[in-house]
């Protein structure tokens, strides 16, 4: 069976190879490729010529060095072989064996296919076609293939580095994307370096690292305590809703209204008692049933039927009456006392104390026809504005957080909240019964409100910082950390919050840091302690650096952080 040898360059395309064997009558290709050629560098190629061998009914044999591209083809499905053996025949799986041929070489496979004895051989004339200059040597120097094989080849220096390039680009090329599927693949070497560059290398890193420990990482802290003095100040002072900037003159600072609100409705019991007493009222009707008539002043005082020895008093001055004969009179009367017990049924009778004892006194009938009303003497229950205070509050103690984080969640990153600059308030809200009115409970429903007064806390600040400047030498400095103040008086008004600022500051000799710094950088911290411990008024230094193994100061002043604090 013919057989078609072609050799491919070492930078040939895939097209070019696909037409090559597209063009080839033959059956059974054999493609003799060098080492780092192109088409050996990728798996996607490889398997793009399989499918095209394929497709034209093409039987392709891999013949090269390349130990790479090697596994890659076998990889892919084709047959690889290794090189020239020097049994003097070259070995194919698919034809039978030729035994009257004189001149024969054996291919080494790199995969598992047939024995030996089961394998066919290609002579030489077929492999004259299609040749590149590389490998004609093989055919052109007329040697024999055993001779070929055992002649030693005298390398020149630049042949050795020659090879050392290939190998290097032989293991390199294993770890780009694609080319190698197994992990486990016997391929996977470590890279060669060159040693002079990978000894520059790491001592680049060493003078880096040594950069990176002595020059950047290192931090020092310094706080410093100097002898200070006290400047307390009160400041009568309001933030408002009109104001826009600070106003140091009348101590005025600009702040914002933030509002949240949280709907309530409930039940609720009553707790205000109420004692309630009045005095009985009603109409007096005495009649004189005789035909005689007689004169009587009743003097104020009426007394009830014998079973009852209650009183009761007339309200207007009583007059002389002159009850002729069947006469009829009506006057109004009060009880003399509080209490239910003198409210009479209409229809009673009552006696009068001054008639007590008289011939006609049984002549004289008294009655009460609507009877008597309105005498009380009891503790009730009602509703106050005490009682919706009392929920106010407790809404306000269950709903405090969620109204604060209302409140919170609109405040901008540079505002300030106190809780004590919160007004609280019942708002809209309607009861059933109405206010003062007697009940066991009652319902209420409204909106309880929250309206916070925000200001920036560098405004208040600077108000503060302002005010103590005012009580200090030239020469001295402020320590703006060490400000401190509180509110002694709160009075909230409609647009305003009126303040009463309690303020303590604390004044020391003025030091020039950056002398300082200057002075002190690089020294061993003993030495910096010393250093600064010159330095008037000052009571003591601490120092910390980082990292702790550090035994010296950093040599950039920008990564030496000094604090003056008072000596309190």
């Amino acid at each position: 069976m013919k057989r078609k040898i072609i050799y491919i360059e070492i930078d040939e395309e895939i097209t070019s190879i696909i037409d090559k064997i597209r063009e080839t009558e033959e059956v059974n290709i054999v493609l003799v490729v060098p080492k780092r050629a192109r088409i050996l560098q990728s798996i996607i190629s490889l398997k793009l010529l399989k499918k095209e061998s394929e497709k034209y009914g093409k039987n392709l044999i891999f013949v090269t060095l390349d130990r790479v591209g090697r596994h890659l083809a076998s990889q892919v499905g084709f047959e690889v072989y290794q090189k020239i053996t020097q049994g003097g025949k070259i070995v194919f799986p698919f034809e039978k064996e030729k035994k009257d041929k004189k001149s024969q070489f054996y291919l080494k496979e790199e995969g598992n296919h047939k024995k030996e004895s089961e394998t066919d051989f290609v002579d030489e004339e077929e492999f004259s076609e299609n040749e590149p200059t590389k490998e004609k040597v093989f055919f052109e120097k007329k040697l024999n293939f055993r001779e070929l094989f055992e002649k030693k080849e005298i390398k020149t220096k630049k042949q050795k580095n020659e090879e050392s390039i290939e190998k290097f680009e032989e293991k390199k090329s294993i770890f780009r994307t694609g080319d190698i599927q197994n992990k486990n693949s016997n391929y996977l070497n470590i890279l060669p370096f060159d040693k002079k560059f990978l000894i520059g290398f790491l001592v680049l890193g060493v003078i880096l690292l040594l950069y990176i420990f002595n020059i950047v990482l290192p931090q020092a802290k310094i706080n410093i305590y100097v002898k200070a003095n006290q400047v307390p100040k009160t400041i009568d002072a309001a933030v408002s809703l009109n104001a826009q900037e600070i106003d140091y003159n009348k101590n005025i600072i600009p702040a914002r209204q933030i509002k949240a609100s949280i709907d309530i409705n409930g039940d609720f019991e009553t707790e205000t008692i109420k004692e309630i007493k009045t005095k009985a009222v009603g109409v007096l009707k005495i009649k004189n049933t005789d035909t005689t008539g007689f004169s009587w002043q009743p003097r104020g005082l009426v007394t009830f039927s014998p079973e009852n020895n209650l009183s009761l008093n007339f309200i207007t001055p009583t007059p002389i009456y002159e009850l002729k004969g069947g006469q009829e009179v009506q006057i109004n009367i009060e009880s003399e006392n509080f209490g239910e017990e003198y409210n009479f049924p209409a229809g009673s009778r009552f006696r009068a104390k001054a008639l007590i004892g008289k011939s006609y006194e049984s002549n004289i009938v008294i009655t009460a026809p609507s009877g008597t009303w309105g005498g009380a003497n009891k503790k009730v229950k009602i509703l106050s504005q005490s009682d919706i205070d009392k929920v106010k509050e407790k809404f306000i103690s269950e709903n405090k957080e969620i109204l604060l984080n209302k409140i919170k969640s609109q405040l901008q990153n540079d505002e300030f909240l106190d809780e004590r600059f919160i007004i609280f308030s019942l708002e809209d809200y309607i009861t059933s019964p109405e206010i003062n009115k007697e009940a066991e409970k009652f319902n209420l429903k409204g909106k309880l409100m929250a309206n916070a007064f925000v200001f920036k806390k560098d405004d208040l600040k600077n108000l503060v910082l302002e005010k103590i400047k005012s009580e200090v030498a030239a020469t001295d400095k402020i320590l703006e950390d060490e400000i401190n103040w509180d509110f002694s008086q709160i009075n909230p008004e409609e647009q305003m919050i009126k303040i009463k600022i309690e303020a303590l500051g604390w004044v020391v000799p003025t030091i020039n840091l950056d002398e300082l710094k200057e002075k002190i950088k690089s020294l061993s911290k003993d030495d910096a302690e010393k250093q600064i411990m010159k330095i008037e008024n000052i009571k003591k230094t601490e120092i910390s650096i980082f990292p702790s193994f550090k035994r010296n100061l950093p040599p950039l002043v920008s990564h030496i952080d000094i604090k003056i604090k008072p000596e309190k």
